[in-house]
């Protein structure tokens, strides 16, 4: 390709002076990978901080010597961040949860004043969040996605949430652990979680959020204007540069091989980590599981003879359980090698999900559902089944997530 038939592009970040996150966002920056068809990139910073954090600022330029990476880098004056006098800690939990919509009103007028800027100057608009770290090949891997379909309109990396919504019984603690930034559905924002997308290899979106995307220049600046007081009183900037994307009649997609790392307030990631993806993908074998609430019919030595690990609830609550015969017959589970008695309590689980009124049989089934997603963030070598009743076991190719190869193959795309 002819140096002149290049594109440029600008990566564009709003940073509100999150110092645990600057060394890794500045690593990104100067670590990029560019691709071939790309004639340079710049930069181009909103300054959203407060004071103390310009000298800070300042020397990392210069220590990542991104002045070499970047033809311009270019500093836009935005507007502070709400509830600026806040420490970290308090921030995060009064922007998220206590006023969020404050937060979309300053996130949005940075956004406008950025995009205003970089779409005047680029070809292709590369947008990043401040505590959001993509891998270095992201640029290659988005543009390779976004170029042959003319009705691509943005691709985006994938990062767990930070948490906006806490747990309910519909996405109980385990698997809130899950949950991503972006919305399959496209008529309002539902968060989806890592498998809905390994269940159906879901490629197109409704909405994604702002932390890794990539788009045309064309397209983003007719997103603007952001800075809308009475919209951004009902929606995030997010949602609005996805629908208005979405209304010039493009699609939005995820590009599974760019997981991103999403930093909180001291520097750790949210989510299922990078180091746990990278042991997932080198796994070659399985250890089958199953999960079930104690029955006496269950005959233990058949079903831990079918699996190398057997997990069975107790429910303490239950006055049948305090039985004489019904104890030796746990007793003696117990005493099975591969077999882990877990004593439980569905009146506790009720209570933690207050609004949750089911039937005792759904409850439990939750309970051991719980299980399944724990099992499947903590280890990278399952292959679970889960019973509803002994002779209910759950048909698991229903869910791909309970085989670690399911979600190998989706990162690896094979």
């Amino acid at each position: 390709m002819n140096l002149e038939n290049k594109l440029t592009c600008g990566i564009m970040v709003v940073m509100i002076g999150r110092k645990a996150c600057i060394d890794p966002m500045f690593r990104y920056f100067r670590d990029v990978k560019i691709p071939l068809e790309f004639k340079h990139l710049n930069l181009y910073v909103v300054k959203a901080w407060n004071s103390e954090f310009d000298s800070l600022f300042k020397e990392k330029i210069k220590e990542y010597n991104l002045k070499n990476k970047f033809k311009k880098i270019k500093t836009i004056k935005g507007v502070p961040k709400v509830n600026n006098h806040f420490n970290w800690d308090d921030w995060e939990k009064s922007s998220r949860v206590l006023t969020p919509f404050q937060k979309h009103e300053s996130t949005a007028q940075n956004l406008h004043k950025g995009i205003k800027k970089v779409v005047s100057e680029v070809d292709l608009v590369h947008i990043v969040d401040d505590d959001t770290i993509p891998p270095l090949n992201t640029l290659n891997s988005l543009w390779d996605t976004l170029t042959p379909n003319d009705s691509y309109g943005i691709t985006s990396g994938f990062y767990f949430d930070k948490g906006w919504i806490p747990a309910d019984i519909i996405k109980g603690k385990q698997e809130s652990v899950r949950k991503l930034v972006v919305s399959v559905e496209k008529d309002k924002w539902h968060t989806s979680t890592l498998d809905d997308f390994i269940n159906v290899r879901q490629e197109e979106v409704g909405f994604v959020g702002n932390g890794c995307m990539l788009t045309y220049s064309y397209l983003l600046k007719n997103v603007l204007p952001l800075a809308d007081k009475e919209l951004n009183s009902k929606e995030g900037p997010d949602i609005t540069i996805s629908k208005r994307i979405r209304d010039q009649g493009k699609k939005i997609i995820m590009v599974p091989t760019v997981f991103c790392k999403h930093l909180d307030e001291k520097g750790n990631e949210v989510g299922l980590t990078q180091k746990h993806f990278k042991k997932l993908i080198k796994t070659k074998s399985t250890t089958k599981s199953a999960i079930i609430f104690h029955e006496r019919k269950i005959n233990y030595e058949i079903l831990a003879s079918q699996f190398d690990k057997v997990y069975v609830f107790i429910n303490t609550d239950s006055f049948y359980n305090n039985r004489k015969y019904i104890i030796k017959h746990i007793q003696m589970a117990e005493k099975i090698p591969n077999i882990k008695i877990i004593k439980t309590s569905t009146s506790q689980y009720r209570n933690l999900y207050k609004h949750y009124k089911g039937h005792i049989v759904n409850i439990k089934y939750r309970i051991l559902l719980e299980k399944a997603y724990e099992l499947i963030n903590l280890t990278t070598d399952y292959d679970i089944t889960v019973f509803k009743r002994i002779f209910e076991p759950y048909n698991c190719s229903q869910i791909y997530s309970f085989n670690y190869k399911n979600l190998k193959n989706y990162l690896t795309q094979n």
